[in-house]
């Protein structure tokens, strides 16, 4: 559990996506850096989970995650989603439809590239 304050920055385009976060408390924006400005493209409130498919490559980021609203998160390492990930098909269905879904999105607004997974 890590407690967060408006405007810290959880995740940073480009550098390499190690932690899934689940939303215990407050809101997230998901962000695209783009030339013309910033495109905010989700928002992850108490209950939801943060997080996309270049996590599980070992991939860097494709969007920045900052705090909306403070609050409290629950961290789960990359090597620690893996494992429940390989081991939990219930819990691997929800992950995994999630992340390409996520990914598609921003596939579809041209703010990221195709996966093969």
């Amino acid at each position: 559990r890590v407690e967060v304050e408006a405007g810290d920055r959880l995740a940073v385009a480009g550098e390499a996506a190690t932690r899934l976060l689940v939303v215990l408390d407050g809101r997230r924006a998901i962000v695209r850096p783009a030339p013309g400005g910033d495109v905010t493209v989700g928002v992850v409130g108490r209950g939801g989970f943060t997080g996309e498919v270049s996590m599980l490559a070992g991939r860097p980021s494709l969007v920045d995650l900052r705090v909306v609203e403070g609050g409290v998160v629950l961290e789960l390492s990359r090597d620690a989603l893996l494992g429940v990930v390989q081991t939990d098909s219930e819990v691997s269905d929800i992950v995994m439809r999630a992340f390409l879904l996520r990914r598609a999105a921003l596939v579809a607004h041209h703010l990221g590239d195709l996966v093969l997974v």
